[in-house]
């Protein structure tokens, strides 16, 4: 048994037209349906005919700070 974990703020949701299981262009699908953040990939899929599902946001970037040293 497959299972398929859809998750994360950018993932978006691809639905084959059939109920495929497993790697198709590069994407892993279970019963028809994959997930990916790759803005690539969701055209690719959008231009063949798939339904992608999901809202695309971009990653949130980590802040960081940075130490100075403020005697020099």
């Amino acid at each position: 048994m497959y299972r398929l974990q859809v998750n994360g703020s950018g993932s978006m949701k691809i639905i084959a037209p059939t109920k495929i299981t497993g790697y198709h262009a590069g994407l892993m699908f279970v019963a028809g349906i994959g997930a990916t953040e790759d803005e690539w990939l969701i055209h690719w899929f959008k231009s063949h005919g798939y339904t992608v599902e999901g809202t695309s946001k971009p990653a949130k970037k980590e802040k960081r700070e940075v130490a100075t040293d403020a005697e020099g």
